[in-house]
């Protein structure tokens, strides 16, 4: 399925930053007479990847995906002199805490905006002097637009059939002094359609899974009508009620934020308590996309939960709810709800020698049960745990192609594209940084290196060492027979050029390399606008070749190369996948730093603090 440029999700791993270009555009019209504006907006300051003009509010408006959505905000919110509205980050902030509830907030962006007349030059009302646009004339240039779009931020629900749908007041932005009476909402649940007022919340039924097109309708005083037509995707992840939920908060802080998590509790078959629970936990997940019930449905995707259960075990789902915060504050509320569990056991007389806990921790999750188990082993709290299972965790580091992250970088600074600003604010993450090999952050003259917060951290963890108190498993994704990526290092991974009257566009991108200097990324972007070409060429020397290393992999590429990119050209991907958690760090193996190493040709010397490796 093609996937939208502007959303270029592929990083499945805070951005400040008023790009060069945006500052060259404000200069560019800066002489203009702005107080023949009608509104706030000037929507030239903006970059006009969404076709806003489509998005007017007519029953032709086309259906709006999550990222559409959120280009046009960003746009909008770019094109603001005022800037009163919030970045569009913040909106996927505040999305988490509805769904981490189980509602699904409707958006809404019903603005006018000011736009320059098609015909200023046609007409010599404007003219290009020394490289700024100069008005000729008292004739107003501009003429006014709206824009009426709405949307979820989330493009699929967890929920299962049952859904609960709200506009909220506060998720409604607006610079109209129009007021509306309440809208009309069509659910494409084979009903009629639903009056609903701002902050009411309504539980609607779905028959059926799969994509749902919900038309939305704002009813004014004046009787006007604006229309909208968003898309949703309708999955049940097929999970049971849970025997217990809760929500729990750490004890401890890490640099002053306390850790808190969901937790579902399933209780195995003629469990009347929790009796032999198995913990699995969730791994990197910022702004919380995926809550307990998308935790369960990848958990059980081969039917592992259920096959537990069916084994007279008890599963347990835990979601944290930042799920891109500092690994430590995380492994925290971990610590306080195995404590939980360990009393829930207790209390129901179940806490005998053969019911100990076991956890699994897959990805980034291996290394929050890890701090948090070596955490109470250090400081005298039992926790009860027979088996530690770290699944293809990164415990000695994890890796996004380095000039894939300054291709992220480029395209989010300097073209502005919405869904390259927030693959960047996940790059810059906490977890991320603190996990990351390489990090576009650290990259100095020739000289790649990680984020100071990589370093701090698995000196932190790897002075605590492992936990000893339980038999740890280390089962991982990647070859142990040296099985590497097909390319080699500093081959080129990706090709995407694009050239007409209005842009160029360049993004190309290398593997780092095997410590030979070798160009990782060139970028273009340059637009019809005088002076305003930006180029980039990013070398690096000295680098271990992470990306085609032998382990597990992720397949960034082949999403790349299935993008659509809205008519700017192809992205070409020369290879499906690259290495994400290298087999060295899965195993953290002690006696080579080697991404290339063949394990099975050298297994009687590896040296790993794994009692089993598989």
């Amino acid at each position: 399925m093609k996937k939208n440029f502007k959303l270029l999700l592929f990083l499945g791993l805070l951005i400040q930053n008023i790009s060069l270009f945006s500052q060259t555009k404000k200069d560019y019209y800066s002489d203009l007479d702005f107080s023949q504006l009608k509104t706030n907006v000037f929507y030239n300051l903006a970059n006009n990847y969404s076709e806003i003009e489509k998005y007017d509010g007519s029953m032709t408006s086309p259906v709006v995906s999550p990222a559409t959505f959120k280009q046009i905000y960003h746009e909008i919110y770019t094109a603001s002199l005022q800037k009163d509205i919030p970045e569009v980050l913040s909106l996927i902030e505040t999305n988490s805490k509805y769904v981490g509830k189980n509602i699904y907030p409707i958006y809404i962006i019903d603005y006018q905006y000011d736009v320059l007349r098609k015909d200023v030059f046609d007409k010599n009302l404007v003219s290009v002097v020394n490289n700024k646009l100069v008005q000729n004339t008292m004739e107003n240039i501009f003429e006014l637009k709206n824009v009426f779009v709405t949307s979820t931020i989330s493009n699929r629900t967890y929920s299962g059939m049952n859904i609960k749908f709200s506009i909220k007041k506060d998720l409604y932005f607006t610079n109209s002094d129009k007021k509306i009476l309440y809208f009309l909402v069509d659910f494409d649940n084979g009903k009629r359609e639903e009056k609903l007022n701002f902050d009411e919340v309504l539980n609607v039924e779905y028959t059926t899974e799969g994509q749902k097109n919900i038309s939305v309708k704002a009813v004014y005083s004046d009787n006007s009508i604006l229309y909208s037509l968003f898309e949703i995707n309708v999955k049940d992840s097929g999970m049971p009620t849970p025997s217990y939920y809760w929500t729990d908060t750490a004890d401890i802080a890490y640099n002053g934020e306390y850790g808190v998590a969901d937790v579902a509790v399933f209780l195995g078959q003629s469990n009347a308590a929790l009796t032999e629970p198995v913990i699995i936990v969730d791994g990197f997940d910022p702004n919380d996309e995926r809550p307990i019930e998308g935790v369960y449905e990848i958990a059980n995707q081969q039917n592992l939960v259920d096959s537990l259960r069916n084994l007279g075990m008890d599963g347990i789902i835990i979601n944290f709810k930042d799920g891109a915060g500092y690994i430590q504050k995380n492994a925290f509320v971990f610590v306080k709800i195995l404590q939980k569990i360990n009393q829930m056991m207790t209390d129901a007389g179940t806490m005998l020698p053969e019911n100990q806990i076991v956890v699994i921790g897959p990805s980034m999750g291996g290394l929050i049960t890890r701090y948090g188990l070596d955490y109470m082993e250090h400081n005298g709290i039992p926790h009860n745990v027979r088996n530690w299972i770290s699944f293809d965790s990164p415990q000695k580091g994890a890796n996004i192609p380095l000039g894939l992250q300054h291709w992220v970088r480029f395209f989010a600074d300097e073209a502005e594209v919405q869904g390259a600003i927030e693959a960047k604010a996940k790059l810059n993450s906490f977890a991320a940084r603190q996990m990351l090999n390489y990090h576009f952050t650290a990259t100095s003259g020739n000289t790649a290196n990680p984020n100071s917060l990589k370093p701090a951290f698995y000196n932190e963890i790897d002075a605590l060492g492992f936990p000893q108190q339980t038999r740890i498993v280390s089962i991982i994704n990647g070859s142990g027979y040296g099985q590497t990526q097909p390319f080699q290092p500093g081959e080129q991974v990706i090709y995407y050029r694009y050239r007409n009257w209005k842009v160029d566009l360049d993004g190309h991108v290398w593997a780092v390399p095997n410590q030979s200097l070798t160009k990782i990324f060139q970028g273009l972007y340059d637009t019809a606008l005088p002076f305003d070409e930006v180029t980039e060429d990013i070398y690096v020397n000295n680098t271990l070749p992470f990306d085609g290393a032998a382990g597990g992999s992720a397949s960034t590429f082949a999403d790349i190369d299935a993008t659509n990119t809205g008519g700017y050209g192809d992205i070409i991907a020369y290879y499906n996948d690259h290495c994400f958690i290298p087999t060295i760090s899965s195993l953290a193996l002690e006696n080579t730093t080697d991404p290339l190493y063949n394990v099975d040709a050298n297994i009687n010397n590896i040296v790993t603090p794994f009692d089993k490796i598989y």
